[in-house]
């Protein structure tokens, strides 16, 4: 029984790696280029901000909270489809819009289809601003709002591009 225990383990635990600690996931699209191109694969760490039940957004423990500037893997708002976006803003800071585009901390960024109408406002406690880095071909929190703390699945910690 001994020897079945000391095979079984060390599988379990090689079949567990994916589902609390890390991941590989094929980026579809161009939203994040130049930094993350299309047909990339990047290394997703799903406990860089806690343990969640497989599978689910229930977060068994918390660790830590994503920080401006992490490129994380979320749900998206509307579909639930995973995408990767750039954390721009946290929660309680302080958010400007003005003239066609808005700031947020030191980050500017284009706001499309907007009026000449000025704007302070805050992102919500719990949420989340993230953009992708190629504004043009983006659909991110300028078209779907502020993000949940309970959709950011996970952060990228590192990129292999395509073909290399």
């Amino acid at each position: 029984m001994l020897r079945y225990i000391r095979i079984a383990a060390p599988i379990a635990i090689l079949l567990c790696i994916p589902l609390f600690v890390a991941s590989i996931f094929k980026v579809s699209g161009s939203s994040m280029e130049p930094i993350i191109s299309h047909n990339s694969r990047v290394w997703i760490r799903v406990s860089a901000y806690d343990i969640r039940v497989p599978g689910t957004d229930l977060r068994l423990i918390p660790l830590r909270d994503p920080a401006a500037g992490d490129i994380v893997l979320l749900s998206h708002p509307r579909t639930g489809e995973a995408i990767l976006k750039q954390v721009v803003g946290t929660p309680l800071q302080h958010l400007d819009l003005q003239n066609g585009s808005g700031q947020i901390g030191s980050y500017r960024f284009d706001l499309p289809n907007s009026s000449t109408l000025r704007l302070y406002s805050r992102v919500p406690p719990g949420y989340y601003m993230v953009l992708g880095t190629n504004q043009a071909a983006s659909q991110d929190s300028r078209h779907f709002g502020f993000v949940p703390r309970e959709a950011i699945r996970g952060k990228v910690l590192g990129i292999r591009h395509n073909g290399r």
